[in-house]
């Protein structure tokens, strides 16, 4: 659940989430006899705030933003045979980010610092064994953070580039510490991962008679410690594992036409080089599991096609993905997919609808164990908003 409240510079927003799952497998296909329901509840409370532009003498402007918020989580969960509660698990923290671009000169080049530091605490109860003799742990505060530097120059209008580079440490969710669907198994004893990157764009944008066109290409290298990945502990389950260290080289390019400020066409690829560079001799220059090497997208819609007091944005998409690998030692193949979605969104005063159908064609897909994935999905999601209608978004990303 979302509840957002704006009023002049400031947001305040707070979230909800709650997650149950309950795996009764009393004769043990899963590897190990699991019989638990767990609940899993995460909140949050943030604030913003923006105070607008910023006029620093005659060729210097800065738009500042400040957030703080409080965060936590509760994991707590039963013994489907006995009835008897088993031992809770927590998480709290709170947060503080900031924000600062500088524009010199008009527009042409804008600087953007951004900066956040994170305090966390928990304390985790683990059964790693499932066999009743439960360990816990504090974890104690400690504080976590994450700096971006990035530059934007634009030295003609239409022309901008982007180049940046990030240093970050990421806690794992409660899903990777805590979460157990039977098939896939939280690990209370992951550590922090840290990551450090760089990345350059290139973005173009022109008007040619009655089409607006628009290109962007782009590369990204990050290097990651203790990366947080899924991996297969048995034939029929897997556990999320620190790998020691990864480099993660990406890849994209992404083209895009309005006709006649109506259709909107626009075709995405990425590629992905994930490789395994912990030095274990057994995974030592291998693809890391479940990311694919490269997948594309085209996308057609109408934004924002008035009929009556009812705006409509209908589209429909084609996705292709690349074959990955199940396991760190490359040695299981998952297949490529190809999968169509198609949808519309209607927009009416403070209402908004989204109707979509994803996976259209009902292709076949299956995770890192052989399961299979949804096929076929209808979604319906109804938002209304306090201060007015919110425009249907063009969908940007893969």
């Amino acid at each position: 659940g979302l509840l957002q409240l704006r009023r002049g510079h400031l947001d305040v927003q707070a979230h909800l989430g709650v997650i149950d799952d309950a795996v009764d497998d009393a004769d043990g296909e899963l590897g190990v006899a699991v019989n638990r329901a767990l609940r899993l509840l995460a909140g949050e409370l943030s604030l913003r705030y923006g105070g607008g532009r910023v006029q620093l003498g005659s060729a210097l402007r800065v738009t500042p933003a400040l957030r703080l918020a409080l965060h936590g989580g509760n994991v707590a969960g039963r013994d489907l045979r006995s009835g008897d509660a088993t031992p809770s698990s927590s998480r709290r923290g709170a947060s503080i980010a900031l924000a600062a671009p500088l524009e010199l000169g008009g527009e042409t080049l804008t600087i953007e610092p951004r900066a956040s530091i994170d305090a966390i605490t928990s304390d985790r109860a683990d059964d790693p064994a499932f066999s009743g003799a439960w360990q816990r742990r504090q974890v104690a505060l400690r504080a976590l953070t994450t700096a971006r530097l990035a530059l934007k120059w634009r030295p003609i209008v239409g022309f901008t580039v982007h180049a940046g580079a990030t240093r970050a440490i990421r806690p794992p969710t409660l899903l990777e510490l805590f979460g157990n669907d039977g098939t896939v198994r939280g690990n209370a004893q992951l550590r922090d991962e840290r990551s450090d990157g760089v990345d350059a764009a290139i973005v173009a944008q022109r008007g040619v008679g009655p089409i607006a066109l628009d290109a962007r290409i782009g590369a990204s290298l990050r290097r990651q410690t203790d990366l947080i990945a899924l991996v297969r502990s048995s034939p029929a389950s897997a556990i999320w594992l620190n790998v020691a260290q990864a480099d993660l080289l990406a890849w994209e390019a992404a083209l895009g036409a309005t006709l006649a400020n109506r259709l909107r066409l626009s075709a995405q690829f990425e590629g992905l080089r994930a490789e395994d560079s912990s030095g274990d001799p057994a995974y030592a220059g291998r693809d890391l599991p479940l990311l694919p090497r490269s997948r594309w997208r085209v996308r057609a819609s109408v934004p924002n096609l008035q009929v009556g007091a009812v705006s409509l944005t209908p589209f429909a998409a084609v996705r292709w993905r690349a074959g990955r690998f199940a396991d760190r030692a490359n040695l299981v193949v998952l297949p490529p997919r190809t999968r169509v979605d198609s949808g519309v969104g209607l927009v009416w005063q403070s209402w908004r609808l989204d109707l979509r159908v994803d996976n259209v064609l009902d292709a076949n897909d299956q995770d890192l164990l052989g399961f299979p994935l949804p096929g076929r999905s209808w979604l319906a999601t109804l938002t209304w908003k306090f201060d007015g209608p919110q425009p249907v978004v063009e969908e940007t990303t893969l």
